[in-house]
């Protein structure tokens, strides 16, 4: 089905996984922006590389990549210990078709926010238990691995 999709590929051993298509809103200042309420537990360990977050168009087609972020998993565990309510990060666009969606309007440049939580293997294992991520598989739209 169509809409934004975020592919979250950590640095480690651990799989790749994706969201649903984001829901649209408008908060009360009249700013539009897309929900995704899925819980994602990603495995990210100190030594790892960076954890990628892609932002996809998905249509009946396609698969575009039309933003990235990477963030070192240093830096992830430190916000995940900060116990912040959210973290925000810009996002770099790629490509033209993010402006094609309406996204190049004058609201600033595009950001990833999110709730980052510290969890073992009981706590993603419940977290998990009513809904688990789309593993990814390789497809000819260049999804990552």
């Amino acid at each position: 089905s169509g809409g934004l999709r975020i592919v979250v590929s950590p640095g480690g051993s651990g799989e790749p996984v994706r969201t649903r298509p984001g829901t649209s809103m408008t908060d009360g200042d009249e700013e539009d922006y897309l929900l995704f309420p899925e819980v994602l537990p990603i495995e990210v360990a100190a030594g790892d590389g960076p954890t990628v977050f892609s932002v996809y168009d998905c249509d009946q087609l396609l698969e575009d990549r039309i933003a990235t972020l990477s963030i070192p998993a240093e830096k992830l565990l430190d916000k995940a210990c900060d116990e912040l309510p959210y973290v925000s990060w810009d996002l770099a666009i790629e490509g033209r078709r993010w402006e094609a969606r309406g996204g190049g309007g004058g609201g600033g440049p595009p950001y990833l926010a999110m709730s980052l939580r510290l969890a073992g293997p009981g706590t993603v294992k419940r977290l998990t238990s009513s809904w688990q991520p789309q593993r990814l598989q390789r497809r000819a739209t260049g999804l990552p691995h």
